[in-house]
C-alpha cells in the first residue's frame, strides 16, 4: 500500500469519528438548548406580565379581586381572596370567592389608602413570585388546537415534569375593574399553593 495512503485512511477514520461525535453532541444537546430558549421566553413573558399588572393597579380602577384559583380536574375552578373597592374619596375591602359561578358578597369593612397602597404592592410581588415559579403546564406552553399536535404537547408537558393523569392545579388571579373594562391577570404556581400567600390572601375573613 502507498506510504501517504496508509497515512492518510487512520487520518480520515478519526475525521470521520470526530464528525459522528460531535453530530451526536448537536443532537444531546438540543433538548438543553430548547430548555434554555423555553426559560428565556417565559422570563420575558414573566416581565411583561408584572408590568402590565403594575400599570393597571396604579390606574384608575373601581375594584380589584386578588384570588387564589384552584382548579379540580373534577369539579372545575374555585376562587377565594378578597375584593378592594372605591368610590369617590372612600374605599373598602372584603372576602371574595367564586365557585360554579356563584359569587357572593361579604361584609365590606372601611380601608385607609395607606392599607391600599401596601396590599397592592404586595400583591405585585406575589404576582412577580408567581411567574416565577413556573409550572409543567406552562413549560409546555398552550395546549393544542390541533388533535395531530397533542401527542406532541403531551411529550413535552411528561419531560417537563408534569402529569396525564387528572389533578389538581393552583394558580393567582387579579381582576382589576375600570368602568371600561375587567382586565385580569393569571398565573399558576409550580405546585402546591405556596403558604404565606393564601395565608395572605385570607386574611380579611371569611364568608357566612
Amino acid at each position: 500500500m502507498n506510504k501517504n495512503l496508509r497515512l492518510f485512511l487512520p487520518a480520515l477514520a478519526m475525521s470521520l469519528g470526530l464528525s459522528a461525535w460531535c453530530a451526536a453532541q448537536r443532537g444531546a444537546d438540543e433538548p438543553w438548548v430548547e430548555e434554555r430558549r423555553r426559560q428565556k421566553e417565559l422570563a420575558e413573558e414573566g416581565e411583561k406580565a408584572v408590568a402590565a399588572l403594575r400599570a393597571d393597579l396604579a390606574g384608575p380602577w373601581t375594584s380589584v379581586i386578588i384570588a387564589l384559583e384552584c382548579d379540580c380536574s373534577c369539579t372545575g375552578s374555585a376562587y377565594s381572596g378578597f375584593c378592594l373597592k372605591r368610590a369617590g374619596g372612600a374605599m373598602t375591602v372584603e372576602p371574595w370567592r367564586m365557585y360554579q359561578g356563584l359569587a357572593p358578597v361579604g361584609v365590606p369593612r372601611p380601608i385607609t389608602q395607606p392599607e391600599v397602597d401596601r396590599l397592592l404592592s404586595e400583591t405585585a410581588l406575589f404576582y412577580l413570585a408567581a411567574t416565577r415559579s413556573v409550572s409543567p403546564w406552562e413549560r409546555a406552553g398552550p395546549f393544542p388546537n390541533e388533535p395531530a399536535e397533542v401527542k406532541v404537547w403531551n411529550e413535552r408537558l411528561l419531560a417537563a415534569g408534569g402529569s396525564l393523569e387528572a389533578s389538581d392545579a393552583f394558580g393567582m388571579e387579579v381582576r382589576v375593574a375600570t368602568p371600561k373594562v375587567v382586565r385580569s391577570h393569571r398565573n399558576r404556581w409550580a405546585a402546591d399553593c405556596p403558604k404565606d400567600f393564601s395565608q395572605w390572601v385570607a386574611a380579611f375573613g371569611t364568608l357566612p
